[in-house]
């Protein structure tokens, strides 16, 4: 490792030190932001402490509004399934763990820096939760960004402290660092939480002939499940840069039938999961017949095909759960439950 990388990790476990001196955990819930806005970012960095982990504290830093927008929906959706957690998770953290949790790669980076921790949730090690791979260690542009907003985040903890600042119950507000470009200073305030919806694309059927063949087949009273699934087990599969896929499966079930999934096939990696979703419709409408009603496991999947289905006199819901997928895909891959690192 060359000495401009090593001085940029040095500077990220220093910055990650001092934050753990502040205990942020102390003065932040779980379900609080701040919000950090670097003079060079495009957009704000937003902040979370989780302090309740058993074996670690961890600070999550979601670098857009759209991965704010994600996460806010998997923390509100308490029957969102463990293993579909990863794909609403797309953040930088800083963790400090036991010991035990501390990978060989991390200590011969501690040992490159000369670093020693000693006692429970005392380690620091960094990890990138993105869509679609397992999670890894920063590379180093990662690195680099997570450094920059740590380094405001420890003197946002000293000013909510010395100022005794707060945030309403509700969520909607966010501790907000800042530089004042005119006062040519850093100031923290309590401001509005930004959490601005995600940009949804909504699917047309151009294909009027497909379009006129659809809405003459007969309607039945099934309801049908769809949905793509993240297998939270990765496989040896590296992309480009040496990240490990995570398996998707696309899957669609009725919800009344668990034992008898219309369909479980993997997806290759460039195919896009909505489009997916549209195709397992179609399929299932040409070879069974037109569902009564189709259950999504969110607001983004359900907007992206609402209006071909409203053309087609579709009903749409969505729930975080669904029974019969969960339980087709449980069966499949034996994952009935979360091994937490």
């Amino acid at each position: 490792m060359n000495q401009k990388d090593l001085k940029i990790w040095k500077r990220l476990y220093e910055a990650a030190d001092l934050l753990k001196a502040q205990k942020p955990w102390e003065l932040l819930d779980d379900y609080d932001f701040v919000t950090v806005e670097l003079p060079a970012g495009k957009e704000p960095a937003f902040c979370r402490v989780l302090g309740d982990l058993e074996n670690a504290y961890a600070i999550s830093v979601y670098e857009s509004s759209d991965a704010l927008f994600d996460i806010i929906y998997m923390m509100e959706s308490e029957d969102l399934p463990w293993h579909q957690e990863s794909r609403y998770n797309n953040c930088l953290n800083v963790i400090f763990s036991d010991r035990d949790g501390i990978l060989p790669a991390d200590r011969e980076m501690l040992d490159l820096l000369g670093l020693r921790y000693r006692g429970r949730k005392a380690w620091t090690k960094f990890r990138v939760f993105e869509k679609g791979y397992d999670s890894t260690r920063p590379n180093i542009r990662e690195a680099a960004r997570l450094a920059e907003v740590l380094e405001q985040l420890v003197p946002a903890i000293t000013d909510m402290r010395a100022e005794n600042l707060t945030l309403d119950v509700e969520g909607e507000e966010t501790i907000l660092r800042r530089y004042d470009r005119k006062a040519k200073v850093w100031e923290t305030l309590v401001a509005p939480l930004n959490d601005e919806p995600k940009h949804i694309e909504s699917f047309t059927l151009t294909d009027e002939i497909m379009m006129s063949q659809l809405k003459r087949i007969k309607k039945l009273q099934t309801v049908v499940e769809i949905d793509v699934m993240h297998h939270i087990i990765s496989n040896e599969d590296r992309d480009s840069k040496g990240k490990r896929r995570l398996e998707r499966m696309a899957m669609a079930c009725e919800a009344d039938k668990p034992n008898e999934p219309f369909l479980t096939f993997p997806l290759d990696y460039e195919d896009e999961e909505i489009a997916t979703i549209l195709n397992i419709l179609i399929g299932y409408m040409k070879e069974i017949g037109k569902p009564r009603e189709i259950r999504l496991r969110d607001d983004i999947i359900e907007s992206s095909i609402k209006e071909i289905c409203d053309e087609l006199g579709i009903k749409t819901s969505v729930s975080a759960s669904l029974p019969a997928i969960d339980a087709v895909f449980e069966s499949i891959t034996g994952l009935d439950e979360i091994d937490e690192d």
